[in-house]
């Protein structure tokens, strides 16, 4: 199938791009805020973004919020981000979902690549939309929050050409590692989510001795690239989530006054711990707060 990457902005509902992948779906939103409209920011047909940015022209420039999927790093985007994305659209921000490659269609680091890659076509392609590029905010779930997370702090804005001003990440994975260890015995999502990975990783950490296998892992975590200069996170877990509190704990033991972790009641994970009771309040007054 032929790929058309499109550059122009468009207001049908019903703008497409050809090719594979998550943000190839028809979607729409209410009517205060244009369409959801696809974009490709890469050739491969999973580099594609859905972008919801509002028609009316503003006196200043909006804030920009990138969304990230998760799924086991394997598994399309959930139409539920339809509706949380028009949330914050109403709120005011642009907001870009993200898809990505998965696992099985290219290693780590493709899949933290293509988050930086999509952060430098928005930043690219800023003025167009009424978003400012320097207050663009990440925004990541369980799989997709590792790669938020690990987009923000992965050698800096002068290595990157990437900055963004803050990271929230709901039941992110901030340590593959420790996924991978904790699903031998787990249930069966923690299972799935060793699983995938060491798919991810492209090595089994208990056959592979090599140092390149360690590397990839030691990578993968989030911790190993942690500064003081990395932006500030907001990460979120409920009590009974399959990915535990203990991955944004640890994390904040690194990084300090950066990190803020919140525990809430309950076993919902990534999405849908925006859907209870006083969750997105809490996000957006964080988001302002930035």
């Amino acid at each position: 199938m032929t790929v058309c990457t499109v550059f122009l902005l468009g207001t049908s509902f019903d703008a497409r791009v050809e090719g594979t992948g998550s943000g190839n779906a028809k979607v729409r939103a209410d009517e205060g805020a244009a369409a959801f409209t696809p974009f490709a920011y890469g050739s491969h047909p999973r580099q594609r973004l859905l972008a919801l940015w509002h028609k009316r022209s503003a006196t200043a420039p909006r804030p920009g919020l990138v969304v990230l999927h998760g799924g086991y790093w394997t598994d399309d985007r959930s139409p539920h981000w339809n509706t949380w994305s028009a949330r914050f659209a109403k709120a005011g921000y642009d907001v870009f979902d993200i898809d990505y490659r998965r696992n099985v269609d290219a290693p780590w680091p493709a899949q933290r690549n293509d988050v930086l890659a999509a952060l430098r076509w928005i930043r690219g392609h800023s003025a167009s939309f009424g978003v400012d590029p320097r207050r663009l905010y990440l925004l990541g779930s369980s799989a997709g929050g590792h790669l938020a997370l690990s987009a923000a702090t992965y050698g800096g804005a002068r290595a990157t050409g990437v900055r963004v001003r803050g990271v929230i990440g709901l039941s992110p994975v901030t340590d593959p590692l420790r996924a991978w260890r904790d699903g031998r015995h787990g249930n069966a999502r923690e299972r799935r989510v060793r699983a995938n990975a060491e798919v991810l990783a492209a090595c089994d950490p208990g056959r592979d001795r090599s140092a390149r296998c360690a590397r990839i892992w030691r990578d993968m975590n989030v911790a190993t690239h942690l500064t003081p200069d990395d932006p500030p996170m907001l990460l979120l877990h409920s009590r009974w989530d399959f990915v535990p509190d203990a991955h944004s704990r640890a994390l904040a033991r690194t990084g300090g006054d950066a990190v803020s972790v919140t525990t809430l009641p309950g076993s919902a994970h990534g999405g849908p711990l925006m859907d209870l009771p006083g969750v997105m309040d809490m996000i957006r007054s964080w988001l302002l707060g930035r």
